[in-house]
């Protein structure tokens, strides 16, 4: 399915009633036409984020990956709204505090960024990369930080 997202569209991939993949896409491309029957609940969803009603999203989702992967993806899930830590903070959350790179490699290939929340992870002297175009990323944090004003 396709959503127009705030700063570009969004494309919503998946199969039954799990979603697999999230694309946030620049402004500059095209949202690609689709078919968003049976896409109800991520649409109500996505509008009531986008407008500061909903902190956390109750969708079924489905990732494939490494179980190093899988770990990193589950602790950014733990990350509460409105907050970021650094990659170096969630490689000592899950236990691992040597692998700050290896942890920024798996939050680079999260497949469901907003749903599970890599843009709440920074470097620790700049925002830091992310899988989407970075002015997502600074939509999202200033997004997420303007509902506690």
């Amino acid at each position: 399915m396709s959503y127009a997202g705030p700063v570009g569209p969004i494309i919503v991939k998946g199969s039954g009633s799990y979603i697999e993949h999230l694309h946030l896409l620049s402004s500059e491309q095209e949202i690609p036409r689709s078919n968003n029957n049976g896409q109800e609940k991520i649409q109500l969803q996505l509008d009531q984020y986008f407008q500061g009603k909903r902190k956390h999203f109750d969708l079924q989702l489905k990732f494939e990956g490494t179980s190093f992967q899988k770990e990193v993806w589950q602790a950014l899930l733990e990350i509460p709204y409105g907050t970021v830590i650094t990659y170096g903070e969630l490689a000592q959350k899950i236990g691992r505090p040597r692998a700050q790179q290896a942890v920024g490699s798996a939050v680079g290939a999260n497949p469901l960024p907003l749903l599970i929340p890599c843009h709440r992870v920074v470097a620790k002297s700049h925002l830091g990369g992310f899988s989407a175009p970075i002015e997502w990323k600074k939509w999202l944090l200033s997004h997420e930080f303007s509902q506690f004003q």
